[in-house]
C-alpha cells in the first residue's frame, strides 16, 4: 500500500495519506513522483540542421497531491491550511511496499472545490532539488580500530589485546539504482603523524589530496580531516582539540571533490607518510531521479 507522508518541522505538523481510508483525507492521485524532466540545453548554427547538444539538467519538480474528505470540511480545510502554509519548507516521503525515499518541497498553493458532501483538495508542493534521497546515511568504514571484547568481560590473561586496527584500503560503493554525481562526507581520522591524506576513485583516476611538496599538510593524534564533496556542499575541514577549521586552501591544484557516479565506486587512500595511522569513513546517501 502506497502512503504518502508529509512533515512540516516549523509548524511541528503531519499527516499521512493513503489510497485506501479516509484519515480525514483519502489520497485520490500524485503527479510529479514517477516523472522525470530534463532541461536540454543546445546551440545552432546557420548554416547546419538541427543544433548541437550542450548539456542538459533537471527541472524544479512540482508535486500534486489530490485529496477528498467526507465531513467536518471546514475543521479539515483549516487543518491543511496549517499545514500547508504558502512558502513555507517541509518533507515528503513516499513508502511504497518496501521502499521508502524523501525528498524537500516549498508549499505553492492549495485549491478546493466542493461537490455536494465531497470535497476535493489541490496541494501544490514545488521542489527545486527534484532528486528523491533514500530515508538515512550509508557509512563506511574503510579503515578503524575495533574493539575485541565487550563489557561485561573477565581478564584471564597478561597484555590481552584490547582491539585490532582494521586495514581495507580499498572499498567498493555499489550505485546500482541512484543518479551520478552523488556528494560524500570523508572523514580521516589520526591515530600518529599523517602527512598529505588523500582519498581516491579508482574507475575514474579522480582524488582529493589534502597538502602538497611545497604546502604539506600535517596531521596530529585525534586530528580530523572532513571533505564533504555535495555540489552546494565543497568543503575541507580540520577538527583538533575540539576546534573546526577550514583548511580548503590546502587542497593541491589537481585534487577533485570526488563524487559517487553510477555503478562501481572504488574509493582507495592514501598518504605521504602515516598512512598505517589512518581511519577513514565514507558517509553518503543515494539520490534518485524519481520514486
Amino acid at each position: 500500500m502506497r502512503t504518502i507522508t508529509c512533515i512540516n518541522k516549523e509548524n511541528n505538523m503531519s499527516c499521512s495519506f493513503t489510497e485506501s481510508e479516509f484519515s480525514p483525507f483519502i489520497l485520490r492521485s500524485i503527479d510529479g513522483i514517477y516523472e522525470q524532466s530534463s532541461k536540454i540545453m543546445t546551440s545552432s548554427n546557420a548554416f547546419s540542421d538541427g543544433s548541437v547538444y550542450q548539456s542538459s539538467v533537471l527541472e524544479t519538480r512540482n508535486i500534486v497531491l489530490y485529496l477528498k474528505d467526507l465531513n467536518d470540511h471546514t475543521k479539515n480545510r483549516q487543518f491543511l491550511i496549517r499545514m500547508f502554509p504558502p512558502d513555507t519548507k517541509g518533507t515528503l516521503i513516499i513508502n511504497d511496499d518496501n521502499l521508502s525515499r524523501k525528498i524537500d518541497y516549498y508549499v505553492e498553493k492549495i485549491t478546493s472545490d466542493s461537490n455536494y458532501s465531497v470535497r476535493n483538495y489541490q496541494i501544490s508542493l514545488m521542489c527545486p532539488d527534484p532528486y528523491f534521497y533514500d530515508i538515512d546515511d550509508y557509512i563506511v568504514t574503510m579503515a578503524s580500530y575495533l574493539p575485541s571484547f565487550v563489557f561485561s568481560h573477565e581478564f584471564n590473561s597478561l597484555k590481552e589485546e584490547f582491539g585490532y586496527r582494521q586495514k581495507n584500503k580499498l572499498q567498493n560503493i555499489k550505485n546500482e539504482q541512484g543518479a551520478d554525481k552523488i556528494g560524500i562526507t570523508i572523514v580521516i581520522s589520526a591515530a600518529g603523524t599523517v602527512k598529505n591524506p588523500s582519498v581516491t576513485r579508482v574507475e575514474s583516476s579522480e582524488f582529493i589530496k589534502v597538502g602538497t611538496d611545497t604546502k604539506p599538510f600535517m596531521m596530529s593524534a585525534g586530528d580530523k580531516v572532513i571533505i564533504t564533496t555535495g555540489n552546494d556542499n565543497k568543503h575541507i575541514y580540520l577538527e583538533s582539540g575540539g576546534v573546526q577549521t577550514n583548511i580548503s586552501q590546502y587542497m593541491s591544484d589537481d585534487s577533485t571533490f570526488i563524487q559517487l557516479e553510477k555503478g562501481d565506486n572504488s574509493i582507495a587512500y592514501s598518504a605521504d607518510s602515516g598512512v598505517d595511522s589512518i581511519g577513514v569513513s565514507i558517509k553518503y546517501r543515494i539520490r534518485y531521479t524519481s520514486a
